[in-house]
């Protein structure tokens, strides 16, 4: 009889979960809310809610020590940029009770900085968009004879543009925001730059949402990649600078070239999520960032062939693994409440019909929170859906449920 497999330490999302559980491994998941849907996973053999991932919160470091220290050296995985940098700014006393696979600590900063980001791509030749880090608005002025127009605006770090008040007047999961004229910069610039003035400005690349790809890989700690897979985007919300609501995997051999250069390049180590866009003037691909860690829909490579976190899982145990480069094309991946939302902005854009819409869901298809063979964290989340309308209609305030 074959021993147990060693739990994994989850500080991510449902799909991470399920690349890990589906294959055999439980999950310990830990997460600050405590209606995370991963809760409900059947993967999940224990929920654990962390009062923060910010770096120095002790409680949260307290809590992972405690879990580590019980269950031996397990592999610690994250997946969001905040717990990405609770655990690298504290990786030195995590790394005694956990494996961890991360890119040194200068290079995970560098990367997690989008302007550090940006100068160290253009010392490497990297294929980045034109950028400018005006320090504040006077500075902007001594620059803005240079930007091209249209032109978008984008924060260091995605925390900055996470407060409350920021996502009450721009949105939840905008990534960036696009600026048409040098009036509307000024004034989007300002407004920004008084909520957190880590922002920099970069070209516009023209084409739409259908030209963002996605690049996620692992690389082990020789600097070698075990497989990889890339994804096209057909919708995001919010819309033109959002996340996937839509993605399917695709083979191109230009971004695969252009993403493995990068990362070989910089000696990486660890997971990656590259953004790219096709550039519609003249098809290179370009560069947007790189993440240091695994991609909201990393599941979508695992139902294409390629499943990353099990791979890194695999590596980190010591075991030896040869790179796997074959993953099928044309399988999507579809976050259903987000692409509603994004339908009908599209719709007011004329980007999209009713009838066209409908059409993109032809073919093999996964959902992020929909699973048959998972299917508890789609309950939890109807439930909670059906509780919310019932406590709208009878008048009362809406309660939670687990």
């Amino acid at each position: 009889m074959s021993p147990k497999p060693m739990p994994a330490v989850v500080l991510g999302e449902i799909g991470l979960v399920r690349c890990l559980g589906e294959w055999g491994v439980p999950c310990v998941v830990v997460a600050c809310n405590k209606d995370h849907l991963a809760f409900a996973s059947r993967y999940c053999i224990e929920s654990v809610v962390a009062p923060s991932f910010d770096p120095d919160c002790r409680e949260t470091l307290d809590l992972l020590l405690m879990i580590g220290r019980r269950l031996g050296k397990s592999v610690l995985f994250c997946n969001g940029e905040p717990d990405f940098l609770f655990v690298s700014k504290n990786r030195d006393l995590l790394s005694r009770y956990f494996l961890i696979d991360l890119p040194p600590e200068k290079q995970a900063d560098l990367l997690v900085d989008k302007g550090l980001f940006y100068k160290m791509g253009a010392e490497y030749g990297f294929p980045i968009p034109r950028t400018w880090q005006p320090n504040d608005p006077g500075d902007l002025e001594k620059m803005i004879s240079e930007i091209p127009f249209p032109c978008i605006l984008k924060p260091m770090q995605q925390v900055f543009w996470k407060s409350a008040a920021f996502q009450k007047q721009y949105g939840v999961g905008i990534k960036a925001i696009q600026a048409k004229d040098a009036e509307a910069l000024r004034t989007l610039y300002r407004d920004i730059w008084s909520h957190h003035p880590g922002v920099l400005i970069q070209e516009y690349i023209p084409g739409g949402d259908d030209q963002l790809y996605f690049f996620d890989t692992y690389f082990n700690a020789r600097s070698e990649p075990l497989g990889y897979f890339i994804a096209r985007r057909i919708r995001t919300y919010p819309i033109h600078c959002g996340i996937s609501t839509l993605a399917v995997t695709v083979h191109d051999p230009a971004i695969a070239k252009a993403a493995l250069r990068v990362l070989q390049s910089i000696e990486y180590r660890g997971a990656a999520h590259l953004d790219f866009k096709r550039d519609s003037r003249d098809g290179s691909p370009r560069l947007l960032e790189i993440n240091p860690r695994f991609g909201l829909a990393i599941d979508l490579g695992a139902r294409a062939g390629v499943n990353l976190p099990m791979r890194a899982y695999l590596a980190q145990l010591g075991r030896s693994l040869h790179f796997k480069e074959d993953y099928h094309a044309g399988i999507k991946w579809i976050d259903t409440k987000s692409d509603l939302k994004a339908l009908q902005c599209y719709r007011e854009t004329e980007e999209w019909t009713l009838s066209r819409w409908a059409q993109s869901f032809n073919g093999p298809k996964m959902f992020r929170i929909w699973s048959a063979r998972d299917p508890g964290p789609a309950l939890t989340a109807t439930r909670r859906f059906l509780n919310r309308q019932v406590r709208r209609w009878i008048g009362g305030p809406p309660t939670k449920t687990s």
